[in-house]
């Protein structure tokens, strides 16, 4: 069987609703992008690693740096539909040869927004999805212990079968919800966790190729989360457990906890 090859593809933008350009925001001494392009460069087993950009600025980070740049504009609704729309120039730029299909070829989408991504999440990625064979989609998650305060909507939730890990929803509430009244009668040894979503992504690229084709799903337009659109269409989705949380920044407040980190993450 042909051994799989992996990409790494980062899709950015300036104009995030929340926090706008916030890629372009300094942590410490580099901006926000800068990290995670440092991050996921000189990888083991990673061909190459992209930027899928429409922004000049975010492009020129770039610069000095073996990321291969996808200057492509357009009205693109997620991270996801931007790759999507860069897999003609991608597979020009690989230009593998017959012996490997797109059965066996995984593009790894990192957020733009994390930018204390670990070289260990992408070698997890590699490993779980050449013992599981060719699996569709993969993603991963962390385990945080259970407090009504702590969990907003920021922070996504997924839930995950037994037996085969494939993900049976995401949402923006708690799931699964946990009843009160049991929550306030059980042991005091026992603790209950979330498994809380990191937004990293292994598409198999003949799969990547289908979204396009993919009406959007009313439970991805009702949770704006646009895994669902894979789940709603039955494609199958694989999640494996990380053993860290992996912060996004998506506010102000998140942005400033990311500086106070700095000190404890470099580049390498």
């Amino acid at each position: 069987m042909p051994k799989n090859k992996f990409v790494i593809a980062i899709p950015a933008r300036l104009s995030s609703k929340r926090l706008p350009a916030k890629v372009l925001e300094k942590i410490g001494e580099s901006t926000m992008i800068k990290h995670v392009m440092n991050r996921t460069i000189n990888i083991p087993n990673i061909e190459k690693t992209f930027l899928c950009t429409d922004n000049r600025l975010i492009a020129n980070e770039a610069a000095e740096l073996p990321i291969n740049v996808i200057f492509k504009s357009g009205n693109f609704s997620s991270g996801t539909d931007r790759i999507n729309n860069s897999i003609p120039e991608i597979l020009e730029d690989l230009r593998f040869d017959n012996s490997i299909g797109l059965e066996n070829l995984y593009l790894i989408n990192i957020q733009a927004d994390q930018p204390f991504i670990s070289k260990a999440i992408v070698n997890e990625f590699i490993s779980n999805i050449n013992k599981m064979g060719n699996p569709e989609l993969v993603t991963s998650f962390y385990k945080k212990k259970y407090n009504s305060i702590d969990f907003g909507s920021d922070l996504v939730k997924v839930t995950i079968s037994k037996k085969s890990n494939r993900v049976l929803y995401f949402s923006r509430s708690i799931i699964p919800f946990y009843n009160s009244f049991n929550i306030n009668n059980i042991q005091s040894s026992k603790e209950y966790f979330l498994n809380c979503h990191i937004g990293v992504y292994a598409y198999r690229f003949d799969i990547l190729k289908l979204w396009s084709k993919l009406s959007i799903s009313y439970l991805e337009e009702v949770e704006s989360l646009e895994q669902l659109r894979w789940l709603d269409h039955d494609i199958n989705m694989y999640a494996f457990e990380h053993f860290e949380e992996v912060i996004s920044v998506d506010n102000k407040d998140q942005l400033e906890y990311a500086r106070s980190l700095i000190n404890y993450y470099s580049d390498s």
